[in-house]
Order: C-alpha cells, then structure tokens, then sequence
C-alpha cells in the first residue's frame, strides 16, 4: 500500500502517532477548494530501515466523530475517503486511531468505516492512561468481533510504534483487492443499537486487575464538578484568562521592548550608511516593516503557548461546553469560542479556524466579529495606555486592567453578533457536539513545537501583506516629492 490515511477522533492521539510516523518529513497543505489544513508526509528513514525500505506515505486527515459530516473538516475527511480525486492520491488502507479510555464511543466511528471495504489497522492510543487505572486491552477481543488488526500505541515515549510499522508493512505485501463502498448512514434508533454493541465490545476488551472505582470518586469527575459550575466555573474562567494575559503583557513586552530596540540602531545604521532616498527606504521603509511584524510575535507565541496547555490539558473543551448557552444569546455556540480566542493573537488564523463550526449563519457571525476582537497588533496601544495610567503599580494590576479591556471587545462583539443573528436567517439548528476528554498533563515539547509553528504561519502568510502595506504607506508619505525649492 502506497497510501495510508489516519483516522480518528479530535483528542484520540492522532496526530501524535502522525508526528512518530513522519517525524520532519512532513508538510502541511490545504485541501483543494478549502481553507482546511492537513499533514502529508512518508515513513520516516528510521522505520523504513526496519521493514525493508517500506516508505508509504501518510496522511493526517481532520479528526471527525462520525462519517455523516457536519463541519467543513468532516466533510473533507468524508471527500477524501470516498471521493477519489480531491487530493489526487487513491487511498489503499486506514489507520484508524481510538482512545483507550474513550474506547466505546471511537469504536462507533470503526464500525460505520469497517464496512466501506478499506483494509483497516485499528491503533488504540493512551494506553499508559490505561495502566494507570489497573487494567488492560484485550486485543484479540476486538479483532475477533470486528474482524479487523489492532494494535497498541503509547504516545510518550512511542512504545508500540515499530508493531504499527511491522502491521502496516504485512497488510501492504498481501495487496489485497477491496471494492469501496458508501458509508452506511444510521438513524438515531441505529445509531443507539450500535453504541450498545460497541460499548459492550469496549467492556470486554478492557480488563481491570482490579475493581475500576465509581464515578463519584474519579479525578475527572472531581475537577468537572468545580470547573464546570454555572457560578465558580466562570470565576475560575475568568481568573485564568486574567492570568494569561498577564504573562502575555509582562513576559512579552522586554522582548518586543529587545526587537523595536534593536530595528531602531539597524534602521539609524542604515539610513546613515545609505544616505539619501535609498537610505530611507531601507532603514525606514522595508527595516521598519520588517520590524513592525516581527515585534508581535512574542504576543502571538506566549498566546499560543497558553492556549496549548488549556487545550493539551482538556481545559478548553470543558471552556466550549460551559460558554456555549451564553455564547447561545449571541447567536453563535462553544464551536465559535476557539476561534474566538484565537482572535485575540491574529485575526487571519482566526477566521481561518472558524472552518470547524458547523452553521453557516454562526461562522459568518464569527468571521464578521473576530475583528471586535483585540489582537496583538492593539497590545501597544494598550501597553502604552496602562503603562501611563499604572506606573509604578504592580503588574497584577496592569494585567486585571488588560483584561478588562480583552472582556470589553468582546462585549462588543456580543452586541454586534446579536444584531447579525436578528438579520440573518438560518434554518439548521446550531448544535455543539464536543467530547471532553480526561484531564492530561501537557507535553511542553508538543506545545512549544505547535506555537513556533502557528507564529511562524503569522510571520510568512500574514507578514508579506503587513510589510507590502507598510511599503505602500512609506511610498505616499514620500512620493511626489517636491523639485529643490519648491513646497507641496
């Protein structure tokens, strides 16, 4: 098989199984005709080594709960399975990833794919959470009821990587010829009697050495109790915001105060190097535009890091579920409330990420307020304003008074995303369907790698367009220019 595509659902592991495979030999595109994003990339030499060279490529497909799609992510992943021709590849077998502590409701998604006729190699991830409760998969358990290979994947350290290599390689020298077929669509009444089954299948492959604990007495169960109260959720809610932004004011501005400093000598350097209108246009035209982008990147980092611990640590999904009903009011839904918060960085990835909501009304709404929302490039505006009002005061302070401000756009935001939905008319229901996985510690190298990733996006997507902006507003502020002696 030349071709691998992984499947699964969002917080299933995917991805990290993508990233052992592939390591850096990966690139991420857009699909055709769509603002989503996936990973394509070949086996990586060191596990190629192993299984004679065998080098597929893989791809990281958009994690989906189900194969009747609802978002622009879903239905790509439905378009890549069963449409050939939308990435010019011809997909030969599935890599079907589930969780092991959420192992009842990922095998619903195996069992509507097991029968469009792809051969399927089911690896079920967090095994380590697995041991951790005392128990155990029995492997030969789901293969024998579902008729399909498995196999166990632990994403820390990667044990169990070289066996999902070794399958994948035995399933491609058997070239087996398969006839692809439509997915089947169930109804509710189905789609209850195949939970049931695949619940039941879950219980008896998950063997616990020792009685699993009520549900009164698990960590989860204690910290969603707490973070997810009408009351004390969005005190906590907002008292972690508060705290994010504070890092972001104070931890960003020596760096961004290091960046403008050090544009500021290149650019009188240059201007004195080059005297004239080449001189000019060097150090205060294209080094100072340069500056102007690069000097937000350590908001965007630090802001990307804080929302990589909230979402690694399953925060921000328990976020989406307790803001929907407020968010409801506005006419928009929890769906609405990363790109929302992304917003807050740059509006370009922000609106970009609003592909996941499902209504059409809602991501037109989303897209039209995400500008209400204070990005970065209002940070020194606002730094500027706080540091006058506030000086000498302690930074805690700086930050409530940060914060205060973040609310207000977002206040305004409502107000203008309650107007829209009056105007606007949308006959499908707005609906928020979101698993909340277990609380996980956070993997930092995971996290740093992803925010270096987004805040390299921000520098060389919307970079060129600030800079060429930048050029043209330093070509009007000197073009025309007067004959000597004469004045404009």
């Amino acid at each position: 098989m030349s071709t691998w595509a992984l499947v699964g659902s969002p917080n299933s592991g995917k991805t990290t199984l993508y990233n052992w495979l592939t390591g850096s030999r990966s690139k991420t595109v857009n699909y055709p005709g769509a603002t989503v994003e996936y990973s394509m990339g070949h086996l990586r030499d060191q596990l190629s080594e192993k299984v004679n060279l065998y080098k597929p490529e893989i791809i990281d497909t958009p994690g989906i709960y189900s194969i009747s799609p609802q978002s622009e992510d879903e239905v790509v992943t439905y378009k890549t399975l069963f449409e050939e021709g939308l990435i010019g590849k011809k997909i030969e077998g599935l890599l079907l990833v589930a969780d092991a502590t959420q192992l009842g409701r990922h095998l619903m998604l195996v069992e509507q794919l097991r029968h469009s006729g792809y051969p399927i190699l089911l690896v079920v991830t967090m095994i380590d959470l697995l041991k951790k409760k005392k128990a155990h998969l029995n492997r030969d358990r789901i293969k024998q009821n579902l008729n399909i290979e498995v196999v166990t994947f632990e994403g820390v350290l990667g044990e169990g990587l070289d066996q999902v290599v070794k399958m994948m390689h035995e399933m491609s020298l058997k070239k087996t010829e398969f006839i692809l077929k439509e997915p089947i669509q169930w109804s509710l009444e189905q789609q209850e009697t195949v939970s049931k089954y695949t619940q039941k299948i879950a219980d008896e492959a998950v063997v616990y050495v020792e009685k699993p604990k009520e549900m009164e007495d698990d960590t989860t169960a204690k910290y969603d109790r707490l973070l997810l109260h009408p009351i004390w959720g969005f005190c906590l809610f907002f008292i972690l915001m508060t705290l994010l932004f504070s890092s972001i004011y104070w931890l960003a501005q020596p760096v961004m105060d290091l960046i403008s400093e050090s544009f500021a000598f290149l650019t009188e350097k240059v201007t004195a190097f080059f005297p004239g209108l080449l001189g000019d246009f060097m150090g205060s035209g294209l080094l100072a535009a340069i500056g102007g982008v690069l000097v937000f990147v350590p908001q965007i980092f630090i802001l990307f890091i804080g929302i990589g611990l909230l979402e690694a640590s399953g925060y921000l999904s328990r976020v989406a579920a307790l803001i929907d009903k407020p968010l409801s009011i506005a006419g928009l839904g929890g769906r609405s409330f990363v790109p929302l918060l992304s917003g807050f960085a740059c509006a370009i990835p922000a609106i970009m990420a609003t592909r996941n909501i499902t209504s059409k009304k809602e991501k037109l709404i989303a897209q039209t307020i995400i500008p209400f929302m204070t990005c970065s490039a209002r940070l020194p505006v606002y730094g500027l304003m706080i540091g006058f009002l506030f000086a000498g005061q302690n930074a805690f302070m700086a930050g409530f008074m940060m914060s205060l401000l973040y609310f207000g756009s977002i206040l305004i935001g409502a107000i203008a995303a309650r107007l829209l939905s009056l105007l606007l008319k949308d006959q499908k229901q707005n609906r928020l369907m979101m698993e909340l996985p277990p609380y996980r510690r956070p993997k930092a190298g995971i996290i740093f790698h992803q925010a270096l990733t987004k805040s390299k996006t921000f520098v060389f997507r919307a970079g060129p367009i600030i800079l060429i902006l930048a050029l043209v507003l330093w070509f009007g502020t000197n073009f025309p220019r007067p004959l000597q002696g004469q004045t404009l």
